[in-house]
């Protein structure tokens, strides 16, 4: 009786109509009747389903995004169909590390896009019988960075002409277009350039 157990009329097979899950049913009855075509008999019957260890299966996406210049990327995840199942992670490079128990993903160093732009890795989640891999890509976006002076602070220039010498400075940012300016109204400096000139000829015996 019931349609969660199915019977071989000829045989006596009896097979499960679904594949069960230990975890939502672990026991099932039936009456179970043979006939010889006038005196049917019946049995009560019991199934118990016994467990077997699931295999884990991630959750997470295969695909992060993140700034250059942090260390945080994101977190992998995932379930198994075993309640007391203790899931652990791993990573397969060293550029990037995760947190056994959290799955969290972090850069082992502060990525420069500028450098590498993309990451790679397989990661590994076991409930300790039953390892799963999953290709991660890690791609490190573009965060617009700061110049910085490679010139001295300090300039020598003989008097009585105009030329001083130049601020030179360098932006991690390969596209990025440097401007200049100075303040005051003594010395003047060529925006695109950095030249730095004087706005009269300066007298060494006046100022």
């Amino acid at each position: 009786s019931g349609d969660e157990l199915v019977i071989d009329i000829s045989t006596g097979e009896i097979t499960f109509a679904a594949n069960p899950d230990f975890e939502t049913k672990f026991s099932y009855t039936a009456t179970v009747t043979v006939t010889d075509g006038t005196n049917p008999v019946t049995q009560e019957i019991t199934v118990t389903v016994s467990d077997v260890n699931e295999s884990p299966s991630f959750t997470s996406a295969a695909s992060f995004t993140a700034p250059e210049n942090q260390l945080a990327i994101g977190t992998a995840a995932a379930t198994d169909p075993d309640a007391d199942a203790t899931l652990a992670y791993s990573i397969s490079v060293d550029e990037l590390v995760i947190d056994a128990s959290t799955g969290a993903i972090t850069f082992a160093a502060n990525p420069d896009f500028e450098t590498t732009s993309s990451y790679t890795a397989t990661v590994t989640v076991t409930d300790g019988t039953n390892p799963v891999t999953q290709e991660i890509t890690v791609t490190v976006s573009d965060v617009n960075e700061s110049p910085s002076f490679t010139s001295a602070a300090s300039f020598t220039a003989p008097e009585n002409q105009l030329t001083v010498e130049t601020a030179t400075a360098t932006d991690p940012d390969a596209d990025a277009t440097l401007a200049y300016s100075i303040s005051g109204d003594e010395l003047v400096i060529d925006a695109s350039t950095g030249a730095i000139t004087f706005a009269a000829n300066p007298d060494f015996e006046t100022t």
